[in-house]
């Protein structure tokens, strides 16, 4: 039995001579570990130009509406009623306490559901 520990045990002890013995080092080990990095091919890359559609002429302002909701700004209920000189002031009243609610916890003064819409 010790003889069998005693060729594994050799066994091994060689086989980490082995390994550090062939193993890459100093700076050429650093380098073939990762290739540099390289920018080329991106410099020149175009981003892309943002859609600078004809956006719709309201005859309105909700800017301050905007300043939180802006994904409302193209949408088709708000630029209908733009069009038609009906901002949200007119429906939703001053809502003060609405725009200095910076937590976004007060509602309008005035609220409707779809189904109130028109």
């Amino acid at each position: 039995m010790k003889r069998v520990r005693g060729i594994l045990g050799g066994c091994f002890l060689v086989w980490l001579l082995l390994s550090w013995l062939l193993a890459p080092s100093g700076p050429e080990a650093i380098t073939r570990a990762a290739p540099p990095l390289s920018l080329e091919g991106y410099m020149d890359e175009k981003l892309p130009e943002p859609d600078e559609g004809k956006k719709p002429e309201l005859k309105v302002d909700n800017s301050a509406c905007y300043v939180c909701h802006a994904s409302l700004e193209e949408e088709p209920l708000v630029v209908r009623h733009g069009q038609e000189e009906v901002g949200c002031i007119k429906c939703h009243g001053e809502s003060l306490d609405h725009r200095n609610d910076e937590d976004n916890v007060t509602p309008p003064d005035k609220m409707y559901g779809p189904r109130d819409i028109d």
